[in-house]
Formats: structure tokens, C-alpha cells, sequence
């Protein structure tokens, strides 16, 4: 016997009467239930790479000549990662994907003091007497 479907039910209803019975499909269950992924988890550790290279060489093109692709291909691992991570622009992306950017060689990471981070700027104009770019009061 053939199973025919009736105009009146949607496709994705054929078993709605044995779900309301509160029996399940057969089958693997297709959607997991996995914690959502932090925007920086979602790019490859290609894209993150191509980004690193970016930043060293400063250019595009610099870095697709250092990395041996072409100039398209850079572009293009660029525009993947920053739809990945929701970001609009190349600066965006590099401050999302800060945490997982390797450190240059030679430079360790280290914690901004408040004072590193409001240093004075100079003086503008006759005053003689600097004033700070910072809002924490330091």
C-alpha cells in the first residue's frame, strides 16, 4: 500500500497526531544541544592566522606575498572571518579576535596600568600644563 499525503496536512505535520500522543520520531535527534559559541570560537584558526599575518605585515597584499596566496584569497579569509564574528570592519574583527591573535615574537603580554592607559598628552596651546586623555580620573 502506497502512503498518500492529505491535501490538508503540511508536510512536516504527517506525525503531529503521534507527537501529540507524546511519542517521539525515529531517528537521531538532529538538533544538539550545545552551549552557543563566543563570536572570537567561530572563525578557523586559518582565518585567524591570515588576520595575524594582516596585522605583521601590514598590508593585504604583504601578507598574501608573505603567506604565498594571492591577494583575493587573503580578502577572502578576511571576509569570512568577520561575517563569522559579526564584525563590519577589519578593525572590529582584529579587536574580537584579540584574545586567540598570536603575540609578536619578542613582546610579552601584559596587564595596562591605569597610568599606561591615561598617559598626559602634551599641552596645547600657552598652558604649560598637561592634560589627560582619560576619564578614570588618573
Amino acid at each position: 500500500m502506497r502512503a498518500t499525503k492529505l491535501r490538508h496536512q503540511r508536510p512536516s505535520d504527517h506525525d503531529a497526531p503521534l507527537r501529540a500522543a507524546g511519542a517521539r520520531r525515529a531517528g537521531p535527534q538532529r538538533m544538539t544541544h550545545r552551549p552557543p559559541r563566543r563570536p572570537a570560537e567561530r572563525a578557523t584558526e586559518r582565518e585567524v592566522g591570515v588576520v595575524a599575518a594582516v596585522i605583521v605585515a601590514g598590508s593585504e597584499k604583504a601578507a598574501a606575498h608573505q603567506l604565498g596566496l594571492s591577494h583575493s584569497t587573503v580578502k577572502h579569509h578576511l571576509a569570512n572571518a568577520r561575517s563569522k564574528v559579526g564584525a563590519e570592519t577589519t578593525a572590529q574583527l582584529v579587536w574580537i579576535l584579540g584574545p586567540r591573535l598570536p603575540e609578536p615574537e619578542g613582546v610579552a603580554r601584559t596587564e595596562l596600568t591605569s597610568a599606561q592607559v591615561c598617559d598626559p598628552l602634551p599641552a596645547v596651546g600657552p598652558s604649560t600644563q598637561a592634560t589627560t586623555r582619560c576619564e578614570h580620573g588618573a
